[in-house]
């Protein structure tokens, strides 16, 4: 029965401070209707001279403050609890004769709203509580309001309501003190356990991971093996080949090939199964572009790659499509009586994108004017699926510049 009753108002979605708050105000209104209830004994002493009409009010206006907590109003609870203790306080001390020192019952109420600080919670709302005890406290003493106040209470009474004030407020300090340590003390065993749970919990998680990052690293191993045979069988038939035209086509095919089994060469290397240098990916892959045309020994490659950490979905059609336009320059841009041939590669990162330009000083536009060519029709469908801003000039040397968005 207690604890449903310290528990009035809390459900699953408070955070725990809210919990705290919640049940620490229950708890203490409790202890206040209790005492309120046990102040009664007075009447043994004071018979009719007793306050019983207020007291009787506040103690049904507590009350008000459990429903307003079980009807999720928990601020205005707060509120209330803390303007009724102060009137309630007030109207006391203005009722009974200063030397019965009702005023150490604000000790234990100071007390009380320290308890209730959440936090999470701006502080205003504790300096506020703060303020309107110390108000009612500081009325309480320097105020006299005669309407107020029974003059009809006897100095033997005013003694014995003083040795009574004393050892209630003792008890009273000492049952809130227990009963709000006991209460903590849950609360600090309930948050350990939740730690406890969620230690365990993030182990398991995190054994979870290494054996998904161990299949995944399997994954990428046999992956890159699979495309690494795809190229040692185009190498083997290449050499085959009579025709120097077979040679190229088979080129081609092993760039393509090459450009995706070197982003899970990357992916490996880089300790991210989701992102790669798209600097080392770029440079060794044009590299390995250039090597496979070696009747083109004397173009001078210049590459411009700053270090750019790119998502997996975007670089390998980046990859293939830095591809098809050097594999089109090489075959394409350059005769026998070119000067000085160059292929530039510059990739440079802005706020929004990402851009990519290849160019060449070659004999110009060299691609097929058949849109249906294979090379074209890789570079614009590639080029869409990363949303990317395609451009291709064909005017002094061929030029071939994207802007693909970064995020």
């Amino acid at each position: 029965m207690f604890k449903e009753l310290l528990n009035i108002g809390i459900h699953s979605k408070l955070d725990v401070f809210q919990k705290r708050e919640i049940k620490l105000l229950n708890l203490i209104v409790l202890i206040y209707l209790s005492g309120l209830l046990f102040g009664l004994t007075n009447y043994f002493f004071l018979s009719s001279q007793m306050p019983f009409l207020f007291l009787l009010c506040s103690f049904f206006l507590q009350i008000v403050t459990l429903i307003l907590n079980y009807k999720h109003h928990y601020k205005l609870a707060t509120t209330s609890f803390v303007i009724i203790l102060s009137f309630t306080l007030f109207y006391v001390s203005q009722f009974y004769d200063p030397s019965v020192a009702t005023f150490v019952f604000y000790f234990p109420s100071v007390f009380c709203i320290a308890l209730m600080m959440n936090p999470t919670e701006k502080i205003n709302r504790t300096v506020i509580y703060f303020a309107l005890i110390s108000i009612s406290f500081c009325c309480s003493r320097f105020l006299n309001i005669e309407f107020l106040q029974n003059k009809e209470i006897t100095i033997n009474q005013n003694k014995i309501l003083l040795e009574y004030n004393i050892y209630f407020c003792l008890g009273l300090s000492i049952a809130l003190v227990l009963l709000v340590s006991r209460q903590l003390n849950s609360q600090f065993l309930e948050t350990s356990n939740l730690l406890n749970q969620v230690e365990k919990d993030k182990i398991i998680v995190q054994n979870a991971l290494k054996e998904k990052e161990v299949l995944l690293v399997e994954l990428q191993h046999r992956v890159k093996n699979n495309l690494a045979v795809i190229i040692g069988l185009l190498n083997m038939q290449r050499e085959k080949a009579i025709q120097e035209e077979s040679k190229l086509f088979m080129n081609e095919i092993k760039g393509r090939v090459l450009s995706i089994s070197m982003v899970h060469d990357k992916l490996l290397g880089g300790g991210s199964f989701s992102e790669i240098n798209l600097s080392e990916y770029v440079n060794d892959l044009s590299k390995e572009i250039l090597s496979g045309y070696s009747s083109f020994n004397s173009v001078k490659l210049d590459i411009e790659v700053q270090n750019i950490q790119m998502d997996l979905s975007k670089a390998v059609p980046l990859g293939l499509i830095i591809n098809e336009a050097l594999t089109n320059s090489f075959k394409h841009a350059f005769t026998k009586e070119s000067k000085n041939p160059l292929v530039s590669l510059k990739i440079e990162k802005g706020i929004e994108f990402i851009k990519v330009i290849i160019t060449d000083n070659g004999v110009g536009f060299q691609i097929p004017k058949n849109e249906n060519s294979l090379g074209l029709s890789l570079i614009k469908a590639l080029s869409e699926q990363i949303d990317a801003e395609l451009i291709i000039n064909g005017n002094k040397g061929t030029s071939v510049e994207l802007k693909v968005p970064y995020k």
